[in-house]
């Protein structure tokens, strides 16, 4: 499948999911091509995921830290959380913080938060 193709498919799959279980979610046409625009914004009462999307049929991926500096940017500016939603073939949804990825942008399967423990997850309060 093309990168493209597939990367819209598992955008829209996580759309969905989101969708499935009640909470707010918008996926950002093109956002691609603006380097600066995150793929979807999901939220619900208390909680706002700014979250850019990547597949791979690979057991890695490296992620781009200037992308990932980006994704933070942009979740201060509507006052959410960054994450990179991860969708390794045949694997399970894994979710990372954008912040991670400054720290080491080689990442597995194995790494991150399910899709429920990313629902469950409340940002601790702010002073």
């Amino acid at each position: 499948m093309k990168s493209k193709l597939k990367g819209c498919r598992v955008e829209r799959e996580l759309l969905d999911r989101f969708h499935s279980i009640g909470f707010g979610c918008i996926r950002i046409a093109g956002s691609g091509v603006n380097k600066n625009a995150p793929d979807l914004i999901a939220g619900t009462q208390g909680k706002l995921f700014i979250i850019e999307c990547k597949s791979s049929k690979k057991n890695y991926l490296y992620l781009n830290k200037e992308e990932a500096q980006n994704v933070i940017n942009y979740a201060s500016k509507f006052g959410g959380t960054g994450w990179y939603g991860l969708r390794f073939d045949r694997k399970e949804w894994r979710f990372i913080k954008a912040e991670e990825i400054l720290k080491t942008n080689r990442i597995v399967p194995e790494e991150g938060l399910t899709f429920e423990e990313l629902v469950q997850f409340l940002e601790p309060k702010r002073k």
